[in-house]
């Protein structure tokens, strides 16, 4: 299972972030989507569990959470399907 972790004050680094998280036995990962040019966090990150029971429960934990004074918002991701990738030449 993987949830979007929003409103995460800019100074949050992986590290406490997953710290959070990490009571969970399942985590599988954290990751904290950045800025590609400046490497500022954007605020918000994906947090992902092999166990959708512990994803359930985590969401249910931190979902209005208090993080340096910021409240999360803690959903279900929306998993993007992959789409086919066109053909090179035809356009």
């Amino acid at each position: 299972m993987k949830l979007y972790v929003g409103n995460i004050p800019e100074e949050v680094e992986e590290k406490e972030l997953k710290s959070l998280f990490e009571s969970y036995k399942s985590l599988k990962s954290t990751t904290i989507v950045k800025d590609k040019n400046s490497g500022v966090s954007r605020g918000f990150a994906f947090i992902e569990f092999k166990d959708n029971k512990d994803g359930q429960n985590a969401m249910e934990k931190f979902n209005e959470y208090e993080l340096r004074g910021r409240t999360l918002k803690v959903s279900e991701a929306n998993v993007k399907s992959k789409r086919p990738q066109r053909p090179s030449g035809l356009f």
